[in-house]
């Protein structure tokens, strides 16, 4: 079966959350989407490992988007988040393809900062982890 995309708009009809692509290596599908103030929720069911289970999953609204960004710390790979093309506000930015993201800076002691830190006129900052 396709992956069907799912996009969720907010009142005032702007994107706040959106899959384009099914992650997933097996047959699963997608029913409904919704979303609250606490979060995005995705109902669907899956056939593997061999009989049809609910899933429901509770996503994070977030300002960041997965641009592609990565760093390795020589154990895992690392995530690093991206302001969506449109709502640029980082001084920091980086090109894939046409496409112009920013790169959110935090404090070096935010629960969200990654190992990577970058020198700028407030000070010391760190690249922020996704999500």
């Amino acid at each position: 079966m396709a992956f069907a995309p799912k996009i969720v708009l907010a009142a005032g009809g702007d994107l706040i959350w959106s899959q384009v692509r099914n992650l997933s290596t097996n047959y699963d599908r997608t029913w409904d989407v919704a979303a609250d103030s606490t979060g995005i929720y995705v109902v669907g069911d899956d056939s593997v490992p061999g009989n049809y289970q609910w899933r429901i999953e509770k996503r994070q609204i977030t300002a960041y988007i997965d641009c592609g960004l990565r760093i390795r710390n020589g154990i895992q790979t690392i995530f690093i988040a991206c302001e969506p093309a449109g709502t640029l506000t980082s001084p920091l930015r980086i090109r894939k393809g046409a496409t112009t993201y920013g790169i959110p800076l935090v404090g070096t002691s935010d629960s969200s900062a990654s190992a990577i830190r970058i020198n700028t006129s407030s000070g010391i900052k760190a690249l922020r982890k996704y999500p």
